[in-house]
């Protein structure tokens, strides 16, 4: 009898042990919120002083919708830059998403237009094009930023650092 009292009180250490183990374990394959020190159109500013200051327009909300083909009412906020003309590839886009939800989804919109931006280049300018080919999508939280550029990983750096 006393052998089945003790293996009664270890059963239910072991499972109080898992219960408060499971409870407090943090999920890490969340997105987690975060906000940068900066406005996003500051953010923006100072990325494209890291890009050199390429000839670039700002593009409205109808634009995104039809250079990104993605809900804007998903975003929160937003500043995107793209070419001015079509003769280089220089683009960047930093959105803000209304919930952490729909960050796959703007990703893999982002990743379309990167896509297409390749297609054009593909054979008209080969340096276009290489840029095109390692464009960058990075998220932090609801923000995520997109990039084409041949300082793409200064202009991530960049982007890192508003988060410290």
């Amino acid at each position: 009898m006393e052998i089945t009292r003790n293996v009664r009180v270890c059963i239910v250490g072991l499972l109080l042990l898992c219960i408060f183990t499971a409870c407090s374990k943090e999920d890490t394959n969340e997105p987690k919120e975060v906000e940068p020190r900066v406005s996003i159109d500051r953010m923006v500013e100072e990325m494209l002083d890291v890009m050199e200051n390429p000839d670039v327009m700002e593009l409205n909300a109808e634009h995104i919708e039809d250079f990104y083909e993605m809900d804007i009412s998903h975003l929160e906020g937003y500043a995107v830059r793209a070419p001015l003309l079509n003769i280089h590839t220089d683009e960047i886009a930093l959105l803000k998403v209304t919930d952490l939800t729909h960050v796959a989804e703007v990703k893999e919109s982002l990743e379309q237009r990167a896509t297409d931006v390749q297609t054009q280049f593909k054979n008209k300018d080969p340096d276009q094009y290489e840029y095109a080919k390692n464009f960058v999508v990075k998220d932090k939280g609801s923000y995520i930023l997109f990039v084409i550029s041949k300082h793409a990983k200064s202009v991530v750096d960049t982007y890192e650092q508003f988060f410290d």
